[in-house]
């Protein structure tokens, strides 16, 4: 990431888009053509915001989420799963080969579920990927009561 040197500034574009919800491949679809966009503008950096892909879990509030063994949840926390990043299995590389292509900053909020942590949880994560396509993760372990469900059983 530059800044100009003259006058010191950094053009940033934040993004404030709605996922498709519960769909990683659409909702990254999505967030590659608002880099796009972005980089068309003169954005040297693009934010998106928190468990963008797929989705926040917001159904566990609001449909007897604690109702652990019950089909319905069983049912949905298992798309859910499905539908979160693993950034081993290289879900971001499109992303990650947009940001150099265009040459931009992209910092994304996402739900992973990362193989190195055994795939069973899921975690919030904030993912970086410099503009030359490069990502890395920091993953919030204090979780909210619908993050705490959505970890694995």
């Amino acid at each position: 990431m530059e800044i100009d040197t003259e006058t010191g500034s950094l053009v940033v574009g934040i993004a404030r888009i709605a996922p498709v919800w519960l769909d990683r491949k659409l909702t990254l679809e999505k967030v590659v053509d608002y880099v796009d966009l972005a980089a068309d503008r003169g954005c040297q950096l693009v934010v998106f915001g928190e468990a963008l892909v797929p989705g926040y879990p917001f159904w566990i509030e609001r449909t007897g989420g604690a109702r652990f063994n019950h089909p319905v949840q069983k049912q949905l926390h298992a798309h859910y799963m499905r539908n979160a990043v693993q950034i081993e299995a290289g879900h971001l590389s499109f992303l990650c080969d947009k940001a150099a292509q265009r040459k931009i900053v992209v910092v994304a909020g996402c739900i992973e579920r990362p193989a190195d942590r055994g795939g069973h949880s899921l975690y919030a994560a904030l993912v970086y990927i410099n503009a030359r396509g490069r990502s890395k993760r920091c993953i919030n372990s204090m979780t909210t009561y619908g993050k705490a469900y959505a970890r694995g059983a």
